[in-house]
């Protein structure tokens, strides 16, 4: 893999993609308003004993123990868990690491995101391909699917279960919900049906928050099946369709569980969980509601130090936040550095823009602006 060739490649999907996202509607909504997440990177990246310093340190080790990147890649569970860690890369120059080690763990970070997707890793397509033809068509087969033509109400169901579980995400892991998610497809069936699959994962997350304790499962799968509809993924697994999706939903198949649990039989057993999830998220606002400034960035830091843990739990070493960090955090305010430089671009045409964004996350340079 050419380090730079990679790197050329993610800057260009980082770029566009944030471009993208900052004009649609409602971009700048929670938690927004409360920081600006260049604020929690920073506590991330900068600190003596970092996340990411760390996180550098921790791969070394379990290569030197014999773990391929394949294997290395698994840890991590998911690829777009992988990919909110490149918005890290912003604070990188500002990191501990030494420029050779910048790009070199930017570009493995990169590399887990290949090892974990059967093709297109960066999305560039809109696609997020996990699985191959012959595994689509076994889950085709395997899995028992409710059908809207006999259940009136099923597309309205699962339209509120996935958008519970959306915001479940995003109470657990702020404004980078894929720490908790997968949307993968969409895959063609010969018939002109489209499969989507959406994986939720870790939403019992009692690490790092307490209303989730009582949550009856950990995870979460619907195989949903569409016809005449565009679905599209970007990289930080954002879906877009060209219409709503419960209104080109033909069936689904729900499962309490990951995607080789035993599936939901009826739409009651569907609304049952609808029910549940809802009570999790009065409790999840209520833990929000109390929460300042500082302690929601607080809290943005220990979600990050948690996708460590099944590294750590590899090396046999703690995943959360050193004390170093906490010390740090309460003693040290963000730079508006990052925060301004989006600011001066603001009023710049789409092209000048690109190429800024991309020196913010470019590993490779020690300055973004020129003077």
């Amino acid at each position: 893999m050419c380090p730079d060739k990679t790197l050329d490649e993610f800057l260009n999907v980082m770029s566009h993609t944030l471009l993208d996202v900052s004009e649609e509607p409602g971009w700048r909504v929670w938690p927004m308003p409360v920081f600006h997440p260049s604020e929690g990177n920073f506590y991330l990246t900068v600190p003596e004993r970092s996340f990411i310093v760390e996180l550098y340190e921790h791969i070394k080790c379990l290569e030197q123990k014999g773990l391929s990147n394949k294997d290395i890649a698994k840890l991590f569970k998911k690829p777009s868990r992988i990919a909110t860690l490149t918005f890290l890369f912003e604070w990188l120059r500002r990191s501990k690491l030494t420029l050779e080690q910048r790009v070199e763990l930017a570009t493995k970070l990169l590399d887990y995101i290949k090892q974990l997707k059967r093709e297109d890793p960066f999305c560039i397509t809109k696609k997020n391909i996990l699985l191959t033809p012959d595994e689509v068509n076994d889950l085709m087969r395997t899995s028992h699917f409710l059908f809207v033509k006999d259940h009136a109400y099923l597309h309205q169901l699962i339209g509120r279960v996935n958008a519970a579980l959306f915001l479940l995400c995003e109470i657990i892991y702020f404004l980078h919900h894929a720490i908790g998610h997968e949307f993968h497809g969409p895959y063609y069936l010969n018939d002109g049906r489209i499969v989507l699959v959406r994986e939720y994962y870790d939403l019992r997350n009692t690490d790092c928050w307490d209303f989730v304790r009582n949550l009856s499962f950990n995870e979460f799968t619907t195989i949903e099946i569409y016809k005449g509809v565009d679905i599209r993924i970007d990289f930080f697994n954002r879906m877009r369709s060209s219409q709503p999706l419960p209104q080109a939903l033909i069936g689904v198949c729900v499962k309490r569980g990951d995607i080789n649990a035993p599936a939901l039989s009826s739409p009651e057993d569907i609304k049952s969980v609808l029910n549940e999830l809802l009570e999790v998220l009065e409790l999840g606002q209520e833990s929000l509601r109390v929460l300042d400034k500082k302690s929601m960035i607080r809290k943005y830091v220990e979600v990050h130090y948690f996708i460590r843990k099944p590294l750590t739990e590899k090396l046999g070493v703690e995943w959360r936040p050193p004390q170093e960090v906490y010390e740090f955090l309460e003693r040290v305010a963000p730079p508006k550095e990052i925060a301004e430089t989006f600011k001066k671009i603001a009023q710049m045409s789409r092209e000048q823009q690109i190429e800024i964004i991309k020196r913010v996350f470019d590993p490779r340079i020690n300055k973004i602006l020129e003077a």
